[in-house]
């Protein structure tokens, strides 16, 4: 490994570390649970493959490891948008029907792919698919971002930390999603590939971090005389 891999190996861990610990600290994980999940296992996963870099073993956790992080970072915008419907009483139909929808999206473009732009060995065929399917979950979790912010306007909800997370999943899961592309078009194009899926996942570290300790989320909002009208309207007798 180059000794700029391993500057930003370091840079990530730490971000990661500051991660866990600014969720834990600020008590953000009791509103965040899956981004706080999220944040565990993806700590959990760098030391693994960390240390199984350059066995045999290293693709097959790099991939599980891949696309279990994607799911937890579908469910970390899902609990962002859940979040921002609060005044819609039909919340969790509606967050549930949008997460499966990008499920079986995902695989079914995953499965239903045609032949790779370059010939790919029958061994490397189940890395091709994984692949697949973790840049279509990154590519549908970012367009997430459009319906949390519509769903934020909508119902004017100012909340500036929630934005600033989602900000950094959209940062995190669209260089993912160009990472991969670049991967499977051409193998001269990997490095790129690579490059890109690093500094965007320590960039979206940073902004995770950043609205953590600086941002604040947004205060309840208060019950309204319109939404009980019979308070300040009372009459004796």
């Amino acid at each position: 490994m180059s000794p700029v891999w391993q500057i930003f190996g370091i840079l990530a861990f730490g971000l990661q570390i500051l991660l866990v610990g600014s969720l834990q600290h600020k008590g953000l994980y009791r509103s965040y649970p899956f981004l706080f999940l999220y944040s565990i296992v993806l700590l959990l996963a760098g030391v693994v493959e960390w240390t199984t870099l350059g066995s045999g073993s290293f693709a097959g956790y790099y991939w599980t490891n891949e696309n279990i992080l994607q799911v937890l970072l579908l469910l970390t915008m899902l609990n962002f948008l859940y979040i921002s419907l609060s005044a819609d009483p039909a919340r969790v139909r509606k967050t549930v029907l949008i997460g499966l929808a990008v499920l079986v999206v995902s695989l079914t473009l995953a499965s239903i792919q045609p032949e790779p732009p370059r010939p790919v060995p029958e061994a490397r065929r189940v890395t091709y698919f994984m692949t697949l399917l973790s840049r279509n979950l990154s590519f549908c979790t970012a367009l997430l971002n459009i319906v949390l912010w519509n769903s934020l306007l909508h119902y004017r909800r100012r909340d500036t930390q929630m934005l600033a997370l989602a900000a950094g999943t959209g940062v995190f899961t669209t260089g993912k999603a160009i990472g991969h592309s670049l991967r499977m078009i051409d193998r001269e194009l990997a490095a790129a590939g690579n490059s890109v899926v690093m500094v965007t996942a320590i960039l979206a570290l940073f902004i995770w971090v950043w609205a953590c300790w600086a941002l604040r989320p947004a205060p309840e909002k208060k019950k309204t005389a319109e939404e009980h009208p019979l308070v300040g309207d009372q009459r004796i007798g």
